[in-house]
């Protein structure tokens, strides 16, 4: 299952790559026809010919490689060597003085044809330049007003800037041994709790839980004496109050971390036979809502209470049966200690015994807020 998974990913990559190519070729091939060019061909990909055939003069292919593409035009000399297209490479490493003549000849002929053609204006050759890069923006804008006008599923996680879940430890890289090495969170450091909702990272405003992390990730700012800081804006309570946070690294490449995650909806999804949570009477469907009277922000804030439990202890799980506008009812737990396969190893977890069911919303971008918030990030 997982190289089938492998195979549709790198599948739908190389679709993708495919019409990107194309919509950006077709920017260069329509701006020279528009402008009265001579074209030679177009080609989608390089390296040998798959197939083709010519029409007006300009011969379409598919080539062997699809990572690339070019449009020939024989006006614009340099434009096939920037858009990717191959030289031609003699097919002998040596050849004789015949040889060479007649090599000679008809790079003569080719120099002719090309100094016969119409001389083009400067402004031809820039508009043609750079209409790949312009479809590629507008071939952007389209499908980005095709997801505002239709929509698409995301988990409502990703649309908030709550926190659901504060990492008590973090992997940090060490650059002495070349790997990570595990932390104290800075978020957790530094105070935060789950149930607070950030409304600025360093003076920018957040909209998801997806601003947030670009942000944190992004950040470059560090103290006077050369410390990272990231200053996080969030309301508790009603309370909006500034929070100074040591950020760690995950790589040499400076990633910043804090440890984090967002706040979750999510509900009983399926159900492990024999295990506490069928066995007391959950259902899919019902939504977790506190645990021991602390309300659940997050599944992984769940998982790391129960791993806290001592012995055999009981908790008392409070769901909403039946989803969020359903009644309250609390059960009597006692979850159970046990291994389970991740990773391929073996780890030892206390379960109540069902998986989350994320909630799903459709959420519907608007593509010119989207680019305003973008020129605002610059």
């Amino acid at each position: 299952m997982s190289l089938l998974y492998d195979f549709a990913f790198i599948f739908v990559a190389l679709l993708a790559l495919g019409i990107t190519i194309f919509v950006h070729e077709l920017g260069h091939f329509l701006a020279a026809k528009r402008r009265g060019l001579v074209i030679r061909r177009f080609s989608i990909g390089f390296g040998p010919k798959i197939f083709g055939w010519e029409s007006g003069g300009v011969e379409y292919r598919l080539s062997a490689i699809p990572f690339g593409g070019y449009v020939a035009l024989p006006q614009l000399a340099d434009m096939g060597r920037l858009e990717g297209a191959e030289e031609e490479i003699p097919e002998k490493e040596t050849i004789d003085e015949k040889d060479q003549e007649a090599e000679g000849e008809e790079e003569n002929k080719e120099t002719d044809k090309i100094e016969k053609l119409p001389k083009i204006s400067y402004s031809d050759k820039m508009i043609v330049a750079v209409m790949g890069a312009v479809f590629n923006v507008l071939f952007a804008f389209i499908l980005s007003c095709v997801l505002w006008f239709f929509g698409y599923d995301v988990r409502a996680s990703q649309l908030t800037t709550e926190i659901g879940y504060v990492a008590e430890e973090v992997e940090r890289w060490n650059p002495l041994i070349d790997e990570g090495e595990s932390v104290p969170g800075p978020a957790k450091r530094a105070g935060l709790l789950p149930g607070d909702k950030i409304l600025e990272i360093d003076g920018s405003s957040v909209e998801d839980f997806m601003d947030v992390q670009n942000h944190i990730v992004t950040g470059k700012r560090k103290t006077e004496d050369g410390q990272r800081i990231v200053t996080v804006l969030v309301e508790r309570e009603g309370i909006k109050q500034s929070v100074d946070i040591r950020p760690e690294v995950v790589s040499n490449e400076e990633i910043r971390i804090i440890g984090i995650g967002p706040k979750e909806t999510f509900f009983v999804g399926e159900l492990s036979p024999g295990m506490p949570g069928e066995t007391v009477g959950l259902e899919p469907g019902d939504q977790p809502w506190a645990i021991d009277g602390q309300r659940i922000y997050s599944f992984a804030y769940l998982i790391d209470y129960l791993e806290k439990l001592e012995g055999n202890a009981t908790v008392a799980f409070t769901v909403l049966k039946g989803g969020e506008n359903g009644p309250e009812k609390t059960y009597s737990i006692q979850p159970i200690v046990t291994e389970i396969e991740q990773a391929g190893e073996l780890i030892t977890r206390t379960l109540i015994g069902f998986r989350p069911q994320q909630k799903i919303v459709t959420t519907y971008p608007n593509p010119l807020v989207l680019i305003a918030k973008r020129v605002k990030d610059m």
